[in-house]
């Protein structure tokens, strides 16, 4: 509010960054659109509640600041009162910015941390969604079976021993007028409902939750285990959800994949 007294100040948009987070705030839509409109010049200043509403990366937002300064804009912060153009100020902004891409950093890896270690546990911690599988209310990392979507799981599985062919499977699966679930995402990304392909098919097949298999560190499956930390180290645990299809059903499946007789 000082910073406005005598200034004739006039608020010419808002750009709300809902639900984004400060280490790619600057390849946001409403990023990308402040950019645009400082550039037509419709925009000489920026003010934020705090810095890391911009970024929580240091070099990031030096590059802001810097595309800002060429066209003329300047950033208020209303929560440090900062001036950005002195060196001294410059120099604060920095540090602050330092702290605030420490804290995201501290917070990824508390993240990592509990997310790893309720997966050795067997929760199930989000990703892709799993058909044949509901997300219950108020029991986080659980999944129950949906029967109705768990018929075609069983179905896929039923088709690929019948043919041993990932392209008859899908394209029966299609052809019955089956399709994959629609859902919307914890950051409220949705997911559109459509036709099974080679690609879903094939990871529907070979997916050991359906046996009631927890896969942690999957990513680093093929890696030496003897050349990882044993927190990152490949493992297979007990999942607390019910399988949808048997141990030797689903071992049956797999042995022309590792075989690589797909067709």
């Amino acid at each position: 509010a000082k910073r406005q007294q005598g200034e004739n100040w006039r608020e010419v948009e808002l750009y709300e960054m809902r639900a984004v987070s400060g280490r790619v705030s600057l390849d946001s839509p409403e990023m990308h659109r402040l950019r645009a409109d400082i550039q037509a010049g419709r925009v000489n200043v920026v003010m934020v509640t705090e810095l890391s509403r911009i970024s929580r990366s240091v070099s990031d937002f030096l590059q802001f600041y810097t595309f800002t300064s060429e066209h003329g804009a300047e950033v208020v912060c209303l929560k440090q009162d900062l001036d950005s153009t002195t060196p001294a100020g410059k120099l604060m902004t920095t540090v602050i910015m330092a702290l605030a891409e420490f804290e995201r950093d501290q917070v990824c890896e508390r993240n990592r941390d509990a997310t790893l270690a309720r997966s050795q546990k067997g929760f199930y911690c989000g990703g892709s969604r799993l058909l044949g599988y509901d997300l219950p209310e108020g029991k986080k990392g659980s999944l129950v079976v949906n029967e109705r979507q768990a018929e075609v799981v069983r179905l896929a599985f039923s088709i690929y021993e019948r043919t041993g062919s990932i392209l008859e499977t899908y394209k029966e699966l299609n052809a019955r007028g089956f399709r994959t679930e629609s859902y919307t995402s914890r950051r409220e990304k949705h997911h559109a409902s459509g036709p099974f392909g080679y690609t879903k098919t094939r990871w529907l097949l070979q997916n050991k939750a359906y046996v009631g298999v927890r896969q942690v560190n999957k990513k680093r499956k093929r890696l030496d285990p003897e050349s990882l930390p044993e927190s990152q180290r490949y493992a297979e645990v007990k999942a607390n959800w019910e399988p949808i299809i048997n141990r030797e059903t689903f071992d049956r499946v797999q042995k022309p994949f590792a075989a690589n007789t797909l067709s």
